[in-house]
């Protein structure tokens, strides 16, 4: 799984430095191994400039600050936008180029395989003889069953009451997700205000912020993240 993982990571971030102008970390060294002892295996990236922002953080920021930024993230967000394939899967790198020739694999899917959980004939189901999926509607929906089956296998030991409630929130979560974050909202808002200007002055359309302005409604980044996260579900 590392090794895929490492791949992964490998192929886009030389996709993004050939096809973008955004910075990002170059791999210095790697190596793996199935070996248990101590940095047997490891990853080592260019260091690059920078603290994480939390929530205090954004608070504090001034108005000129946030423009800064959010101009900083817009421009970033919009040349992700423009690497477009026509398939759903792993990236991978070949001598003609990129392209998606692989199922998803995922730290997720990973851990339901250790489970004895065996995700990968759900996939099945919905690849069929293909390697990759061409329908969003049919990704979601392996992800929902994914989601069912680790509820559904976990062997772990909870209490009736516990486990009602866990069912309970993989229920509503296939209609919504209640929404729980107003503050972001108000800074993602002057965000979209600057993506729109810039998609508008560089490539002359608003796709992507016309798609998240569709995305915030209803939690729908939260709901996002739960599909990709199944643990995030309740």
């Amino acid at each position: 799984m590392f090794q895929t993982l490492i791949d992964r990571a490998g192929d886009r971030w030389v996709l993004i430095a050939k096809k973008t102008t955004i910075p990002i970390p170059k791999i210095h060294a790697y190596a793996l191994s199935d070996d248990t002892r101590p940095l047997s295996s490891f990853l080592i990236l260019q260091y690059i400039e920078g603290r994480k922002l939390t929530h205090t953080d954004l608070r504090g920021l001034s108005d000129e600050q946030c423009t800064r930024l959010h101009t900083s993230l817009a421009g970033i967000y919009a040349q992700l936008r423009r690497l477009e394939f026509p398939s759903i899967g792993y990236l991978t790198r070949r001598s003609d180029g990129f392209k998606v020739c692989k199922r998803t694999v995922s730290i997720d899917l990973n851990m339901q395989e250790l489970e004895g959980l065996a995700p990968r004939c759900i996939q099945s189901r919905y690849y069929g003889s293909g390697s990759t999926l061409t329908s969003a509607t049919e990704y979601v929906a392996i992800l929902l069953k994914i989601a069912d089956n680790t509820f559904t296998g976990d062997r772990s030991p909870i209490s009736q009451e516990e486990g009602e409630d866990q069912l309970y929130h993989l229920h509503i979560f296939r209609q919504y997700a209640i929404p729980q974050y107003k503050n972001f909202l108000t800074h993602f808002d002057k965000f979209l205000a600057v993506l729109r200007v810039i998609k508008q002055e560089q490539y002359g359309n608003e796709i992507l912020t016309k798609e998240w302005e569709i995305g915030k409604q209803k939690s729908g980044f939260m709901v996002a993240n739960a599909l990709e996260n199944w643990t995030a579900i309740d």
